[in-house]
């Protein structure tokens, strides 16, 4: 497969903001009114919050790329970061996105392979 993941860097903020915008659009736009999602775009993905979610040692972002073009990305989050369950002994995959044009090229598959090596490892 001709893809991979690239870690996340500060200097990556405007990509991975510009694609979950657009990905999240993609995905939930049909189901939300307007102003619902301006309103979530604004809160989720400002660029203070990616920075600070960048920052966090204990979170980590993936861009994905297909044949050298940015189709994705992943957040994965370790303890004590995590919102849902709290486990030492676990990560939690808080992000996966594709974008529409990528679906079905086992994009997602490869990004969930990555996440668990990823968890084992930490």
């Amino acid at each position: 497969m001709d893809c991979y993941l690239k870690k996340c860097t500060v200097s990556d903020i405007d990509a991975l903001r510009n694609l979950s915008i657009i990905t999240y659009t993609q995905t939930f736009a049909p189901f939300n009114s307007k102003d619902n999602m301006a309103l979530y775009l604004d809160s989720a993905f400002n660029k203070r919050k990616l920075l600070s979610e960048l920052n966090n040692a204990n979170s980590e972002f993936y861009l994905m790329f297909f044949k050298n073009i940015l189709c994705g990305c992943l957040k994965i989050i370790f303890p004590p970061a995590q919102t849902d369950f709290n486990d030492a002994r676990s990560a939690e995959i808080e992000r996966l996105y594709i974008t529409k044009e990528f679906y079905c090229k086992g994009l997602g598959k490869y990004m969930l392979d990555y996440a668990s090596d990823l968890a084992r490892l930490h």
